[in-house]
Protein backbone atom coordinates (compact mmCIF):
# COMPACT_ATOMS: atom_id res chain seq x y z
CA UNK A 1 0.00 0.00 0.00
CA UNK A 2 1.46 3.14 -0.99
CA UNK A 3 1.54 6.42 0.94
CA UNK A 4 -1.10 8.80 0.21
CA UNK A 5 0.72 11.82 -1.06
CA UNK A 6 -0.65 15.72 -0.72
CA UNK A 7 -3.09 14.87 2.59
CA UNK A 8 -2.40 18.34 4.81
CA UNK A 9 -3.73 18.27 8.26
CA UNK A 10 -5.91 21.13 9.72
CA UNK A 11 -6.61 21.19 13.41
CA UNK A 12 -9.95 23.08 14.42
CA UNK A 13 -10.14 24.71 17.75
CA UNK A 14 -12.88 23.88 20.23
CA UNK A 15 -15.30 26.88 21.07
CA UNK A 16 -13.82 27.01 24.87
CA UNK A 17 -9.98 27.41 23.34
CA UNK A 18 -11.17 29.64 20.77
CA UNK A 19 -13.15 31.65 23.43
CA UNK A 20 -10.28 32.01 25.90
CA UNK A 21 -7.91 33.38 22.60
CA UNK A 22 -10.45 35.56 21.79
CA UNK A 23 -10.96 37.46 25.34
CA UNK A 24 -8.35 40.31 26.06
CA UNK A 25 -5.84 40.04 28.46
CA UNK A 26 -5.89 42.29 31.30
CA UNK A 27 -3.29 45.02 31.57
CA UNK A 28 -1.44 45.77 34.95
CA UNK A 29 0.10 48.92 34.94
CA UNK A 30 3.22 50.12 37.49
CA UNK A 31 1.45 51.91 39.58
CA UNK A 32 -1.32 49.39 40.75
CA UNK A 33 2.16 46.89 41.30
CA UNK A 34 3.78 50.04 43.57
CA UNK A 35 0.31 50.40 45.49
CA UNK A 36 0.33 46.51 46.00
CA UNK A 37 3.68 46.59 47.28
CA UNK A 38 3.20 49.45 49.69
CA UNK A 39 0.47 47.87 50.95
CA UNK A 40 2.29 44.88 51.97
CA UNK A 41 5.30 46.97 53.70
CA UNK A 42 2.36 48.80 55.42
CA UNK A 43 0.68 45.45 56.82
CA UNK A 44 4.39 44.31 57.82
CA UNK A 45 5.27 46.97 59.75
CA UNK A 46 1.75 47.22 61.64
CA UNK A 47 2.54 43.71 62.45
CA UNK A 48 6.28 45.01 63.66
CA UNK A 49 5.17 47.94 65.13
CA UNK A 50 2.46 45.17 67.36
CA UNK A 51 4.94 42.58 68.07
CA UNK A 52 7.35 45.18 69.67
CA UNK A 53 6.82 45.69 73.22
CA UNK A 54 5.42 49.22 74.62
CA UNK A 55 7.52 51.05 77.33
CA UNK A 56 5.46 50.71 80.46
CA UNK A 57 4.88 53.65 81.82
CA UNK A 58 6.48 54.54 85.11
CA UNK A 59 4.45 53.38 88.18
CA UNK A 60 3.51 54.41 91.54
CA UNK A 61 5.68 52.78 94.53
CA UNK A 62 3.26 51.61 96.89
CA UNK A 63 4.78 52.79 100.83
CA UNK A 64 5.22 50.34 103.27
CA UNK A 65 5.19 53.26 106.14
CA UNK A 66 6.57 56.98 106.16
CA UNK A 67 7.65 59.11 109.01
CA UNK A 68 7.61 62.87 108.48
CA UNK A 69 8.36 66.14 110.63
CA UNK A 70 10.45 69.42 111.34
CA UNK A 71 13.30 69.78 113.50
CA UNK A 72 14.82 73.64 114.96
CA UNK A 73 18.53 72.22 114.82
CA UNK A 74 19.41 72.84 111.15
CA UNK A 75 22.69 71.23 111.89
CA UNK A 76 20.82 67.58 112.26
CA UNK A 77 19.61 68.13 108.34
CA UNK A 78 23.48 66.97 107.22
CA UNK A 79 22.69 63.74 108.37
CA UNK A 80 20.33 63.39 105.33
CA UNK A 81 22.09 61.07 102.53
CA UNK A 82 23.27 62.90 100.09
CA UNK A 83 21.96 60.35 97.26
CA UNK A 84 18.45 60.25 98.92
CA UNK A 85 18.44 57.07 99.80
CA UNK A 86 19.64 54.51 102.75
CA UNK A 87 19.90 50.73 101.90
CA UNK A 88 22.13 49.35 105.05
CA UNK A 89 20.98 49.06 108.65
CA UNK A 90 24.25 51.32 110.16
CA UNK A 91 23.15 54.53 108.19
CA UNK A 92 19.56 53.58 108.93
CA UNK A 93 19.93 53.69 112.98
CA UNK A 94 21.67 56.87 112.59
CA UNK A 95 19.88 58.53 111.21
CA UNK A 96 16.76 57.84 113.18
CA UNK A 97 18.76 58.18 116.17
CA UNK A 98 19.38 61.91 115.31
CA UNK A 99 15.86 62.69 113.80
CA UNK A 100 13.48 60.34 115.65
CA UNK A 101 15.39 59.19 118.94
CA UNK A 102 12.73 59.36 121.44
CA UNK A 103 10.83 56.75 119.19
CA UNK A 104 11.58 53.07 119.01
CA UNK A 105 13.58 51.94 115.96
CA UNK A 106 11.58 50.45 112.96
CA UNK A 107 12.80 47.55 111.51
CA UNK A 108 13.48 47.42 107.96
CA UNK A 109 14.46 44.35 106.16
CA UNK A 110 16.98 46.02 103.65
CA UNK A 111 17.03 42.90 101.36
CA UNK A 112 13.73 43.78 100.36
CA UNK A 113 13.06 47.51 101.19
CA UNK A 114 14.96 50.68 101.44
CA UNK A 115 14.53 53.92 102.51
CA UNK A 116 13.80 57.63 100.84
CA UNK A 117 14.69 60.88 102.60
CA UNK A 118 13.80 63.80 101.98
CA UNK A 119 14.43 67.15 102.99
CA UNK A 120 13.20 70.79 103.16
CA UNK A 121 14.73 74.55 104.42
CA UNK A 122 12.81 75.95 107.03
CA UNK A 123 9.26 74.51 108.75
CA UNK A 124 7.60 73.60 105.42
CA UNK A 125 5.17 70.25 104.61
CA UNK A 126 6.48 68.14 102.12
CA UNK A 127 5.19 65.69 99.95
CA UNK A 128 6.48 62.81 97.60
CA UNK A 129 4.31 60.09 95.05
CA UNK A 130 7.43 57.75 93.53
CA UNK A 131 7.08 56.31 90.44
CA UNK A 132 9.04 53.24 89.12
CA UNK A 133 10.07 53.03 85.39
CA UNK A 134 10.76 50.00 82.97
CA UNK A 135 14.45 50.93 83.90
CA UNK A 136 14.43 50.41 87.45
CA UNK A 137 14.40 54.26 88.44
CA UNK A 138 12.67 55.50 91.17
CA UNK A 139 11.16 58.88 89.93
CA UNK A 140 10.76 60.92 93.29
CA UNK A 141 10.00 64.45 92.92
CA UNK A 142 9.65 66.24 95.87
CA UNK A 143 7.15 69.28 96.54
CA UNK A 144 6.77 71.46 99.74
CA UNK A 145 5.38 74.87 101.18
CA UNK A 146 7.50 78.14 100.91
CA UNK A 147 7.10 79.12 104.74
CA UNK A 148 10.09 80.92 105.87
CA UNK A 149 11.83 79.87 108.99
CA UNK A 150 14.49 78.21 111.20
CA UNK A 151 14.90 74.39 110.99
CA UNK A 152 14.42 71.43 108.31
CA UNK A 153 11.64 69.53 107.88
CA UNK A 154 11.91 66.55 106.62
CA UNK A 155 9.99 63.36 105.18
CA UNK A 156 11.31 59.55 105.07
CA UNK A 157 9.67 56.57 102.81
CA UNK A 158 9.85 52.81 102.82
CA UNK A 159 9.30 51.28 99.71
CA UNK A 160 10.25 47.84 98.13
CA UNK A 161 13.63 47.31 96.87
CA UNK A 162 12.36 44.79 94.26
CA UNK A 163 12.99 46.09 90.64
CA UNK A 164 14.53 49.17 92.12
CA UNK A 165 17.94 49.82 90.55
CA UNK A 166 18.23 53.68 90.77
CA UNK A 167 17.08 56.47 92.47
CA UNK A 168 16.52 59.81 90.94
CA UNK A 169 18.97 58.13 88.07
CA UNK A 170 21.57 57.30 91.19
CA UNK A 171 22.51 53.80 91.00
CA UNK A 172 22.40 52.05 94.25
CA UNK A 173 24.66 49.93 95.41
CA UNK A 174 26.09 47.13 93.20
CA UNK A 175 24.22 48.52 90.54
CA UNK A 176 25.64 49.94 86.77
CA UNK A 177 22.95 51.34 84.93
CA UNK A 178 23.16 51.16 81.21
CA UNK A 179 25.17 53.99 79.69
CA UNK A 180 22.84 56.81 77.86
CA UNK A 181 22.26 57.30 74.52
CA UNK A 182 24.31 60.47 72.80
CA UNK A 183 22.04 63.46 73.16
CA UNK A 184 20.44 62.84 76.30
CA UNK A 185 22.45 64.01 79.25
CA UNK A 186 20.53 64.87 81.96
CA UNK A 187 20.25 68.75 82.81
CA UNK A 188 21.93 69.94 86.27
CA UNK A 189 19.67 69.98 88.70
CA UNK A 190 19.17 73.07 90.41
CA UNK A 191 18.11 73.86 94.26
CA UNK A 192 14.81 75.96 94.55
CA UNK A 193 13.87 78.00 96.90
CA UNK A 194 12.86 74.91 98.94
CA UNK A 195 14.81 72.04 97.94
CA UNK A 196 12.89 68.88 96.97
CA UNK A 197 10.40 68.04 99.22
CA UNK A 198 7.75 65.04 98.52
CA UNK A 199 4.40 66.01 97.72
CA UNK A 200 1.05 64.65 99.61
CA UNK A 201 1.41 62.43 102.78
CA UNK A 202 1.79 58.61 102.11
CA UNK A 203 -1.09 56.15 103.05
CA UNK A 204 0.09 54.56 106.26
CA UNK A 205 2.29 56.84 107.17
CA UNK A 206 3.12 56.58 110.90
CA UNK A 207 5.09 58.79 113.35
CA UNK A 208 2.87 62.06 113.79
CA UNK A 209 -0.56 61.21 114.92
CA UNK A 210 -1.83 63.63 112.04
CA UNK A 211 -2.02 63.29 108.54
CA UNK A 212 -0.66 65.83 106.33
CA UNK A 213 -3.03 68.25 105.27
CA UNK A 214 -4.29 67.87 101.66
CA UNK A 215 -3.54 71.55 101.64
CA UNK A 216 -0.55 73.12 102.14
CA UNK A 217 -0.54 76.36 103.93
CA UNK A 218 1.45 78.04 107.03
CA UNK A 219 -1.26 77.12 109.47
CA UNK A 220 -1.42 73.40 108.54
CA UNK A 221 -1.28 71.00 111.75
CA UNK A 222 1.84 69.82 112.21
CA UNK A 223 2.63 68.31 115.25
CA UNK A 224 6.06 66.58 113.68
CA UNK A 225 5.86 68.29 111.06
CA UNK A 226 6.59 66.85 107.86
CA UNK A 227 9.34 67.88 105.27
CA UNK A 228 11.24 66.86 102.88
CA UNK A 229 13.90 67.31 99.90
CA UNK A 230 17.34 66.55 98.86
CA UNK A 231 20.46 68.12 100.24
CA UNK A 232 21.56 71.01 98.34
CA UNK A 233 23.66 70.36 95.22
CA UNK A 234 26.86 72.02 94.06
CA UNK A 235 26.31 75.57 91.73
CA UNK A 236 27.43 74.34 88.25
CA UNK A 237 30.35 74.66 87.05
CA UNK A 238 30.97 76.99 83.66
CA UNK A 239 32.65 75.80 80.72
CA UNK A 240 36.50 77.41 81.40
CA UNK A 241 35.60 75.44 85.18
CA UNK A 242 34.89 78.49 87.36
CA UNK A 243 32.16 78.06 89.89
CA UNK A 244 29.08 80.14 88.56
CA UNK A 245 27.07 82.46 90.87
CA UNK A 246 24.59 81.14 93.03
CA UNK A 247 21.16 80.45 90.87
CA UNK A 248 18.15 82.77 91.68
CA UNK A 249 15.88 80.66 93.03
CA UNK A 250 12.27 79.58 91.49
CA UNK A 251 10.25 81.45 93.78
CA UNK A 252 10.18 84.67 95.73
CA UNK A 253 7.45 86.48 97.11
CA UNK A 254 7.65 89.78 96.72
CA UNK A 255 7.04 93.21 99.35
CA UNK A 256 3.48 93.81 97.61
CA UNK A 257 3.20 97.08 95.88
CA UNK A 258 -0.44 98.50 95.53
CA UNK A 259 -1.21 98.73 92.11
CA UNK A 260 -3.15 101.70 90.03
CA UNK A 261 -6.55 101.53 90.49
CA UNK A 262 -7.35 100.43 87.08
CA UNK A 263 -5.53 97.02 87.90
CA UNK A 264 -8.65 96.29 90.19
CA UNK A 265 -11.17 96.38 87.40
CA UNK A 266 -12.39 93.26 86.70
CA UNK A 267 -9.45 91.77 88.99
CA UNK A 268 -9.40 87.89 89.66
CA UNK A 269 -7.22 85.72 90.97
CA UNK A 270 -7.71 83.28 88.01
CA UNK A 271 -6.19 86.28 86.02
CA UNK A 272 -3.13 87.55 87.98
CA UNK A 273 -0.87 90.36 86.23
CA UNK A 274 1.92 89.13 84.60
CA UNK A 275 5.00 91.59 84.43
CA UNK A 276 8.56 90.92 82.07
CA UNK A 277 10.05 94.26 82.04
CA UNK A 278 10.15 97.47 83.52
CA UNK A 279 7.43 98.93 80.75
CA UNK A 280 5.12 96.32 81.80
CA UNK A 281 5.36 97.55 85.23
CA UNK A 282 4.91 100.90 84.86
CA UNK A 283 1.38 100.00 83.08
CA UNK A 284 -0.12 99.05 86.17
CA UNK A 285 2.34 101.09 88.59
CA UNK A 286 3.68 104.21 89.45
CA UNK A 287 5.41 106.79 91.78
CA UNK A 288 7.08 104.74 94.88
CA UNK A 289 5.02 101.76 94.81
CA UNK A 290 6.67 100.88 90.95
CA UNK A 291 9.98 101.93 92.81
CA UNK A 292 9.08 99.96 94.92
CA UNK A 293 8.69 97.05 92.66
CA UNK A 294 11.79 97.75 90.52
CA UNK A 295 14.06 97.18 93.35
CA UNK A 296 13.26 94.22 94.29
CA UNK A 297 13.11 92.68 90.68
CA UNK A 298 15.76 91.54 87.88
CA UNK A 299 13.79 91.60 84.83
CA UNK A 300 16.48 90.50 82.80
CA UNK A 301 15.89 87.32 85.07
CA UNK A 302 12.65 87.34 86.20
CA UNK A 303 9.31 87.34 85.78
CA UNK A 304 6.70 89.34 88.07
CA UNK A 305 3.14 87.43 88.93
CA UNK A 306 1.19 89.82 90.77
CA UNK A 307 -2.36 88.54 91.97
CA UNK A 308 -5.05 91.12 92.53
CA UNK A 309 -8.34 90.16 93.92
CA UNK A 310 -11.00 90.89 96.64
CA UNK A 311 -12.40 88.50 99.09
CA UNK A 312 -12.50 87.19 102.29
CA UNK A 313 -9.81 88.91 104.58
CA UNK A 314 -8.70 85.01 105.41
CA UNK A 315 -8.27 84.63 101.56
CA UNK A 316 -4.62 82.41 100.82
CA UNK A 317 -2.46 82.17 97.95
CA UNK A 318 0.34 79.73 97.83
CA UNK A 319 2.95 78.70 95.70
CA UNK A 320 4.35 75.12 95.96
CA UNK A 321 7.50 73.93 94.20
CA UNK A 322 7.59 70.23 92.20
CA UNK A 323 11.38 69.80 92.10
CA UNK A 324 12.08 69.13 88.68
CA UNK A 325 14.80 71.11 86.40
CA UNK A 326 13.60 73.41 85.90
CA UNK A 327 11.61 73.67 88.54
CA UNK A 328 7.06 74.00 88.19
CA UNK A 329 5.45 76.60 90.48
CA UNK A 330 1.85 76.00 91.36
CA UNK A 331 0.06 78.85 92.92
CA UNK A 332 -2.99 77.72 94.89
CA UNK A 333 -5.92 79.47 96.44
CA UNK A 334 -7.58 79.15 99.36
CA UNK A 335 -10.94 81.03 100.28
CA UNK A 336 -11.36 82.40 103.81
CA UNK A 337 -14.92 81.63 105.38
CA UNK A 338 -15.45 85.59 106.84
CA UNK A 339 -17.61 87.48 105.19
CA UNK A 340 -15.79 91.04 105.09
CA UNK A 341 -14.88 91.90 101.48
CA UNK A 342 -11.12 93.31 101.32
CA UNK A 343 -8.71 94.11 98.85
CA UNK A 344 -5.69 91.37 98.40
CA UNK A 345 -2.45 92.35 96.11
CA UNK A 346 -0.15 89.03 96.50
CA UNK A 347 2.96 89.75 94.20
CA UNK A 348 6.25 87.14 93.07
CA UNK A 349 9.29 87.02 91.33
CA UNK A 350 9.93 83.94 89.45
CA UNK A 351 13.29 82.56 87.54
CA UNK A 352 12.41 83.57 84.05
CA UNK A 353 12.93 79.46 82.98
CA UNK A 354 9.82 78.24 85.86
CA UNK A 355 7.15 77.26 84.08
CA UNK A 356 3.93 78.35 86.17
CA UNK A 357 -0.01 77.18 86.51
CA UNK A 358 -3.10 78.72 89.17
CA UNK A 359 -4.99 76.25 90.46
CA UNK A 360 -8.29 76.00 92.27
Amino acid sequence: MTAQQGVTAYFVPSNRQSAAAARPRPRVSAGAIVLVLSACLLAAAADAAEAKPRQRKPQPIKILDSWKGTMTDAARKELAPAEGFVVEGERWAKLWKAWRGREELPEIDFDKQMILVFTAEGPNNVGCEPTLDAQGNVQALAMSTLIGGPGFGYLILCIPREGVRSVNGIPLPGEKLPPRRPGTQRPPRVPGAVPGAPGSSAPGASGSSDAMPSEFGPDAPVESPPSSGTRPRKPPEDVAGGVVSSPLPPVVELDSPRPNRAAWEGATWKKPLVLKSEKDAADHFSGDELAKLTKQVDFGKQVVVIFVWRGSGQDRIDAVVAESYPEQVFFTYKPGRTRDLREHVRAFALRSNVTWSVRD
